[in-house]
């Protein structure tokens, strides 16, 4: 559909460590390549104008965000979902997931490669690419969060 999209912003985020895994045992090789499962939240602005769309791991912690220019061009699809089931009204506060694989690559340092200050556990290298595809969309909505007050 779109192509392979980078996840942007992962460094700032801790998701990314955390879908990477645990650090490979001494003696064996230092990096680490997987497919995921990742979501795809579309998150509204003030209008109806889309700001960005951000990618969260399946239990829900930010991993980072597709790239702006990317994400207005996969966004009138994303937002096509939640404006087939629900009316202006229905829809404003809520947020559309999308589920999709991603394919991550992760390199930890040697330990005698480490600096001082850095992480030993978290990888040096961490890249994820969304494998959008026609056939990976699925959707789930999330109603706003409302607060009870007397």
């Amino acid at each position: 559909m779109y192509g392979d999209v980078e996840v942007r912003g992962i460094d700032d985020h801790p998701g990314g460590p955390a879908l990477a895994g645990p650090r490979p045992r001494h003696g064996k090789e230092l990096a680490r390549e997987k497919i995921v499962s990742v979501r795809l939240r579309l998150v509204p602005g003030d209008t109806d104008a889309v700001t960005a769309i951000a990618v969260v791991t399946e239990d829900d912690i930010p991993i980072g965000d597709v790239d702006p220019a990317r994400a207005d061009r996969m966004a009138p699809a994303l937002d096509g979902f939640l404006r087939r089931i629900a009316t202006p009204r229905e829809r404003r506060g809520c947020s559309v997931d999308v589920r999709c694989s991603a394919f991550l690559t992760a390199e930890w340092r040697a330990p005698e490669d480490l600096s001082d200050g850095d992480d030993p556990w978290v990888p040096s290298e961490l890249e994820i690419i969304l494998l959008i595809d026609d056939g990976d969309l699925g959707y789930k909505i999330s109603p706003p969060k409302l607060t009870v007050g007397w």
